[in-house]
């Protein structure tokens, strides 16, 4: 059982497991052409057209950031600045994006509480239906520190991993995941074995 579990939660960080929606817009392929967002810019009712263009050119703007830091700054003030173009959709599709590899980067570092603080600062308004699979990746981590012999995730892994538990009781499942049914007993077993993992070390303390 915790070998599945962790291989679920790793699935989460290495993608077959959606964490944030996939900015290619396949429909139209704006990413693959600015022209083809161009052409999108002109179909519909929209703001004027100089507002439009500013819009659309700091959307170029942004995609085109590579520091992940400068471009969700980058994306929440064109948000602000145009909340009626027609490119909000693009504009909140690569937030995402960018919520999405932030979030990975600190799970990766086991940096529990910054990825914490992205799951619950930016994740639960921006993209609530995958805060399943975005819970299911601190798993992994949060496991591999709970048999450690100095565990500073405890109090933090301890409030995600009963936060995990009580979501998926809702019956809310994570985004992409067949047979999910089949596999939630498991992955319960594992939540509630690192819990109780924290919590009996932490009593091991106390005597």
């Amino acid at each position: 059982m915790k070998k599945l579990s962790t291989l679920l939660a790793t699935a989460c960080l290495m993608g077959s497991i959606t964490l944030s929606p996939n900015t290619t817009f396949a429909k139209s392929n704006l990413l693959a052409s600015p022209t083809g967002l161009g052409q999108a810019a002109q179909q519909g009712d929209k703001p004027d057209a100089a507002s439009e263009k500013k819009a659309y050119d700091a959307y170029n703007v942004a995609r085109a950031e590579k520091d992940l830091a400068k471009q969700v700054t980058l994306i929440q003030e064109s948000l602000n600045l145009y909340p009626k173009s027609q490119y909000v959709k693009f504009f909140k599709e690569l937030l995402a994006a960018n919520i999405g590899n932030r979030f990975q980067s600190e799970i990766k570092s086991e940096n529990i509480d910054n990825a914490y603080k992205i799951f619950t600062e930016e994740v639960t308004p921006n993209v609530p239906d995958l805060e399943v699979n975005y819970l299911l990746a601190f798993l992994d981590p949060l496991s591999r520190s709970a048999k450690k012999s100095d565990t500073p995730n405890a109090e933090k892994g301890t409030i995600v991993l009963n936060k995990t538990i009580d979501v998926i009781k809702t019956g809310k499942a994570p985004v992409n995941v067949p047979e999910w049914e089949k596999k939630k007993p498991a992955v319960l077993a594992s939540l509630y074995q690192t819990v109780g993992l924290y919590t009996w070390k932490a009593s091991k303390k106390d005597d």
